[in-house]
């Protein structure tokens, strides 16, 4: 940083008298300027263009008696932001309307610490939707994206899933500028004259105002979290109607989980409910359980419940999923996995197979995002909570009671992307 002093005692070298010779008195920074790529400080105020006629005397900055000073011009490196962590201005220690300004600079020799990546946003938003999945296939596969997949590998790749995603938006959002920075200049090379220039800044105006409606119309991931909030924000508001009591004793609040527990199960534990003997249970049953036919389960059914997945399984699992739907810590929805089927169909077969054998399932499937919904008047959310971890131990002592109507349900659902269905996988065996 640099400064020429001077005072306005020589009107000729004074930039802001009458005559604004922009003379310099230092040679030196006058050579620093052209060698150095150093920025005239006074071009960055917001009232540069204002340059009108006034005194000279108005620009002095301090005042002792009859002295007179000021600090005529400022001079510092273009990429200074990239070099000062902040700034930090102090009281002078002399007499001085000054203020001691105080650059913390930052150590060139010190890696900077990577800056953490967001979370990934997809489906990319382009006027050639085809351009972008085509260009997100070429790049996962130069990458050798779902070649040889394991249940230890999986959140390695999915990770590289993700920087392919970040590639490809960052080279869009490039593109795009590029043909804005071109329509652009354009527009305005044959412009000469100033209402040239004000016409063609209403044409963009205007261009810019019909994208944005646009925009409005178009169904964004923006434009869902924003009327998902409002609606969210007007649920919380609401007031609770009524509140039904609660079936059997009423629990105080000094009873645990165990105590409530059995309360709940005394009339039932510690007794005899059967009305049939041992023998006559199976036939008991079977009057009970009214199965239709075409949705009883043989014995090849079992066995090919138990088989290997096969691509046209998963390749018609990964068909029937629904776009436009939220996705989970990675960031990957159902609109990667539709758009990358051709790589990620023969890894999911792999994977689910793995899984279906008995190998622990990927670190990653065991999370989960649960938002809970809550009004003003209600504070306990340990239910929702309860739910999610308590739905597999039941769902795997229904799956082994009951088994109809379990064809339809595991093509569907142990291929999808849900986190708990490739676990739920490995009850089958």
């Amino acid at each position: 940083m640099a400064g020429d002093f001077n005072c306005v005692q020589c009107p000729l070298l004074d930039r802001y008298g009458s005559y604004r010779s922009h003379r310099s008195e230092s040679p030196a920074l006058d050579a620093a300027v052209a060698t150095l790529g150093l920025a005239d400080a006074r071009d960055l105020r917001d009232h540069a263009d204002d340059e009108g006629t006034g005194d000279p005397t108005d620009h002095f900055t301090y005042w002792n008696g009859d002295r007179a000073s000021r600090i005529d011009r400022f001079y510092v490196p273009e990429g200074w932001v990239g070099r000062v962590l902040w700034i930090e201005a102090r009281v002078p220690s002399n007499q001085s309307d000054h203020q001691e300004v105080v650059l913390h600079l930052r150590d060139l020799n010190k890696p900077r610490s990577s800056c953490r990546h967001g979370r990934v946003t997809y489906p990319i938003h382009s006027s050639n939707p085809g351009r972008i999945v085509d260009e997100l296939v070429a790049e996962m596969d130069g990458r050798a994206i779902g070649q040889s997949v394991s249940t230890l590998t999986w959140d390695a790749d999915v990770t590289e899933c993700q920087q392919c995603v970040r590639r490809i938006r960052k080279r869009v959002k490039q593109r795009r500028a590029r043909f804005r920075r071109k329509i652009q200049g354009r527009a305005r090379r044959p412009l000469l004259t100033r209402p040239q220039f004000i016409s063609c800044n209403m044409e963009e105006l205007r261009q810019e105002h019909l994208v944005r409606l646009g925009q409005k119309l178009a169904r964004t991931a923006d434009q869902l979290r924003y009327f998902y909030k409002r609606v969210a924000d007007w649920e919380r508001n609401q007031t609770v109607t009524t509140i039904s009591r609660i079936h059997g004793p009423h629990f105080t609040r000094d009873m645990t989980n165990a105590d409530k527990f059995a309360s709940e199960w005394s009339t039932v534990l510690g007794k005899v409910h059967c009305q049939e003997e041992r023998v006559d249970l199976p036939s008991a049953i079977r009057r009970f359980v009214n199965l239709p036919t075409d949705r009883v389960l043989s014995s090849a059914d079992n066995r090919a419940l138990l088989a290997d997945f096969s691509e046209a399984e998963v390749l018609a699992a990964v068909s029937g999923l629904s776009r436009h739907k939220s996705a989970g810590l990675d960031g990957l929805n159902n609109d990667f996995y539709k758009d990358t089927s051709a790589l990620l169909v023969p890894a999911l077969v792999q994977l689910s197979n793995q899984i279906l054998a008995g190998a622990d399932p990927p670190p990653s499937f065991l999370e989960a995002l649960i938002i809970p919904l809550r009004k003003r008047e209600t504070r306990r959310m340990r239910w929702i909570t309860d739910r999610f971890l308590y739905s597999k131990p039941a769902t795997r002592s229904l799956r082994k009671c009951w088994q109809h109507d379990c064809n339809a349900y595991y093509q569907k659902s142990l291929v999808t992307r849900s986190k708990a269905s490739y676990t739920d996988a490995r009850c089958l065996n």
